[in-house]
């Protein structure tokens, strides 16, 4: 009875420490996003502004020259600065939906039904924006001149930092993005990560 005790003590303590990160990280990410949008009134403005802190404070992970998968807590990925394509647009998506903007992560599809890359999506009035946090891109989805200034962007990326073997690097085709999948929302996200964590 004792052992039982003292594991649901430990339990408890595990899990509330979890939830106080993300209690204490939203009050950080509004923080943050209220600060870099003091001055700025419009959607698509205070949406920029939020992109380019990300940029700035997010960096990809495989710019370190390596690339694994670890905790993708928001707090975590806003502490150590750097995280990959759907850790950085978590990170996007978190601030802006405390700001009151309707964003979410989106996994692109390829031909093959795979997600080779994520991406955050911020809807504005009529208009979606994709928000490219590790190509360091921010454009309407529908401008198709802005979407071939994205794939030139992605291809120099792919050659920056894979060189001549670039063959698990391309930019993605407009098709990646009408196939694309929605993350859960905020709510059920936070709540899975709290409830269902297993490491």
């Amino acid at each position: 009875m004792k052992k039982i005790i003292i594991i649901g003590v430990v339990i408890s303590l595990l899990v509330a420490a979890r939830l106080n990160d993300y209690i204490y990280g939203l009050w950080v990410f509004y923080g943050t996003g209220k600060d870099i949008t003091v001055n700025i009134k419009d959607d698509f403005g205070k949406a920029r502004a939020v992109a380019y802190w990300v940029f700035d404070n997010i960096k990809g992970m495989e710019r370190y020259g390596y690339f694994k998968n670890i905790d993708d807590n928001f707090m975590n990925v806003y502490r150590r600065k750097m995280g990959s394509c759907d850790q950085s647009a978590w990170v996007y998506v978190v601030m802006t939906n405390l700001l009151g903007l309707n964003s979410r992560v989106m996994y692109l599809i390829d031909d093959r039904g795979e997600s080779p890359h994520t991406v955050a999506s911020v809807r504005i009035k009529d208009n979606t924006y994709i928000v490219d946090t590790l190509i360091h891109d921010i454009f309407n989805l529908s401008d198709q001149k802005a979407f071939k200034e994205y794939q030139d962007l992605f291809n120099k990326y792919c050659v920056r930092y894979y060189g001549n073997n670039t063959s698990g690097c391309s930019a993605p085709d407009i098709s990646w993005f009408k196939n694309g999948v929605y993350s859960d929302t905020l709510k059920e996200k936070i709540l899975k990560k709290v409830l269902l964590r297993k490491n």
